[in-house]
């Protein structure tokens, strides 16, 4: 139960992520100065973030708000 629901999410957000990469890719190279600005900056942001920072506030990002839902209101996965 517990392989599959990684298997399942690690495909969704291996998804996710491609189609994101792709449409980032693209649209650095587009005519629009203000898009390839945005993007750049998008990109900056993300590349000179170290990856445990992200981790870290990931991971404590619904602590810091009371009307984030905990584990026990989130939905079972055992649906899928």
């Amino acid at each position: 139960m517990g392989a599959g629901t990684v298997l399942v999410l690690s495909a969704l957000a291996w998804s996710i992520s491609t189609v994101l990469g792709m449409l980032v890719a693209v649209g650095r190279q587009s005519r629009h100065a203000w898009l390839r600005k945005m993007l750049g900056v998008y990109v900056w942001f993300f590349r000179s973030l170290p990856l445990l920072v992200l981790l870290i506030f990931v991971y404590n990002a619904p602590q810091s708000s009371p009307n984030c839902a905990t584990s026990s209101d989130l939905p079972s996965w055992r649906a899928w």
